[in-house]
């Protein structure tokens, strides 16, 4: 009879020492699910600042581009993420719209390669705030005006190659 007992004890601790380690791997994987729910979190919330920062910058150039301040592209133009985005094969999502006009105000072709070029040389931010917006030309706000309003702003090196910039822009 106390053999009985002896077993059922034995068996009862291995159900509760069963339990216990199917309670702290749930209790692990919960953790993790959270730890990257969190880190979604935080990377929506970083997206959705820029693309704020970048409509803000769309609605000063398209109310009046005269006045448009450079610091409102630099600014969203982050120094830690222009390392990121230089060594991008692709223009980072919804960024595109900021590459090419920043790519016009230093008179480049708003091109993803012209962009990335600049990018990697580190001077992008200091090179936008040094520009004095009211020494922009006519031709060159044109561009930004066409920028603006277009859905696809980036234009693929091939493309570009072979049509003149204001074409591409003018679509």
């Amino acid at each position: 009879d106390d053999d009985d007992d002896d077993d059922e004890d034995d068996m009862l601790a291995v159900e509760i020492a069963a339990a216990k380690e199917a309670a702290r791997k749930e209790a692990e994987e919960s953790a993790e699910r959270e730890a990257r729910a969190m880190e979604d979190r935080k990377r929506a919330r970083a997206a959705a600042a820029r693309a704020m920062k970048q409509r803000e910058a769309a609605k000063a150039l398209s109310a009046d581009v005269k006045s448009i301040p450079v610091g409102a592209v630099t600014t969203v133009m982050l120094e830690e993420e222009t390392a990121r985005a230089a060594a991008a094969r692709d223009p980072p999502e919804g960024s595109e719209l900021v590459v090419a006009m920043t790519c016009l105000i230093a008179g480049l072709p708003p091109t993803w390669a012209a962009a990335r070029e600049l990018l990697a040389s580190g001077s992008a931010p200091d090179r936008l705030a040094s520009v004095n917006p009211r020494s922009l030309s006519d031709d060159v706000f044109k561009k930004l005006r066409a920028v603006a309003k277009n859905p696809d702003p980036l234009i693929d090196a091939s493309r570009a190659s072979r049509l003149p910039t204001i074409e591409i822009l003018a679509k």
